[in-house]
């Protein structure tokens, strides 16, 4: 049972064999997390285009509402300049556009507009719509890649009494 080795040969060949797999193992997991922040970089840029469609979108929300409390909402528009970006009014999970919520009218007694104008005794109403646009990401076959939703309390007024 007296057994000894009296060289290293054959040993030089494991050694390589075990760098190699460690090296091996450490450039597949660098490629591995270099395609997951790929994909990640790319959800990110369609939920940030997604996000100022949505903006696009409540700027025109805005320029809807007005004087009257009837109900208004924006029809699925498309962004102008950039294939696949539509907004509209509505909650994300909506299928359709969803009107604007008027929520109440104010109103404040002598309300001036301006430094001695504008002031009448039986006041100004403001009506007070709460605003919701969805800007969504949609590609040319028609699957909806990314989607973000702003919601707003905006008010219109001084209208007079």
């Amino acid at each position: 049972m007296n057994f000894k080795l009296k060289d290293n040969q054959g040993i030089t060949l494991v050694v390589v064999l075990m760098v190699m797999a460690i090296l091996l193992s450490v450039i597949g997991a660098g490629l591995l997390f270099s395609g997951i922040n790929t994909k990640i970089t790319a959800n990110y840029q369609l939920g940030t285009k997604a996000f100022y469609a949505a903006d696009m979108g409540m700027s025109d929300a805005v320029t809807r509402i007005g004087p009257d409390p009837t109900v208004v909402s924006i029809p699925v528009t498309a962004v102008p300049g950039a294939s696949g970006l539509t907004y509209r009014s509505g909650h994300r999970a909506a299928t359709s556009p969803q009107p604007f919520v008027y929520l109440r009218t104010t109103q404040q007694t002598g309300f001036s507009l301006g430094s001695g104008t504008g002031y009448n005794t039986s006041g100004y109403v403001f009506n007070e719509y709460q605003l919701n646009v969805t800007g969504s990401y949609t590609t040319a076959w028609g699957t909806e890649l990314a989607a973000r939703e702003i919601e707003a309390i905006a008010a219109y007024g001084p209208v007079a009494r």
